[in-house]
């Protein structure tokens, strides 16, 4: 008498583990953009800071030296790096002492968010900056 095996062919198992393999890519793959948007975004903050206390020190500069206004504004501007950056617009200021205050905005550079309407906010950073005169 012969058996007969019933159940799952050969064929079967591969085509199950294949499936298996695609679904598990999947999920790597959404969980490694959600991760790289949300460390874009974090760093963007960080580096945002950075800049915009480059770009306070570099408007006191040109203030000690001038005592104008506009030109240390301009300084500022143009000490900004980065194309996805610019001051925000009347935030620029000079306290009595010298020191240049400042709020930068700064667009995060991400896979996803920036495509998705309700996130799209949470690419953008606006940071201060604050920078003395610099001391000889």
């Amino acid at each position: 008498m012969k058996c007969e095996r019933r159940g799952w062919a050969t064929g079967d198992r591969g085509g199950i583990v294949i499936g298996w393999l695609v679904k598990l890519v999947v999920v790597v793959v959404l969980v490694a953009v959600v991760a790289f948007d949300a460390i874009s975004v974090g760093v963007s903050r960080l580096n945002g800071t950075d800049d915009a206390n480059a770009a306070a020190l570099a408007g006191a500069t040109v203030w000690q030296q001038t005592h104008n206004e506009q030109s240390a504004l301009d300084a500022a501007e143009e000490a900004v790096p980065d194309s996805h950056e610019s001051l925000v617009p009347n935030s620029f200021s000079i306290a009595a002492d010298g020191t240049v205050h400042l709020e930068l905005r700064r667009q995060a550079k991400t896979l996803l968010m920036f495509r998705i309407g309700p996130l799209r906010r949470y690419t953008y950073a606006v940071v201060k900056g604050e920078s003395g005169p610099p001391t000889s």
